[in-house]
């Protein structure tokens, strides 16, 4: 079951900043009642959702996860354009980890000028 992180997050922003706070409490009796409990949930979901309630900072994760959902966005339309057809409902989450394992990659290959600076 899939509801992408920044509509989740953006809601308990908006509650939050009009002073009505949503609660893990509130959530997890949603969970139960509309979906018979978190079962069929990613893993990752439920400990993005676990770790959002234990940062308690909504406003400042939906401007992170909405970032982070744009460039992945951009990068899978990037791949899609370079590699058409290979892209499929069922091997989008491998494409996105190995396009992050890349970027990754690349991030380390990287002179670190704040580093560099230092050790001179």
């Amino acid at each position: 079951m899939s509801l992408t992180k920044t509509i989740l997050i953006g809601i308990l922003s908006e509650h939050q900043k009009k002073g009505n706070p949503i609660t893990y409490e509130q959530v997890d009796t949603a969970v139960k009642n509309l979906y018979g409990g978190w079962d069929d949930f990613d893993d990752s979901a439920v400990t993005f959702i676990k770790d959002a309630f234990a940062n308690g900072n909504f406003e400042e994760l939906y401007t992170v996860t909405r970032d982070n959902e744009k460039e992945v966005k951009k990068q899978l339309t990037d791949f899609n354009e370079n590699y058409p057809d290979v892209l499929k409902t069922e091997n989008v989450h491998s494409v996105i980890q190995n396009l992050r394992a890349r970027q990754d990659k690349v991030q380390k290959r990287k002179p670190n000028k704040k580093r560099d600076d230092l050790e001179r």
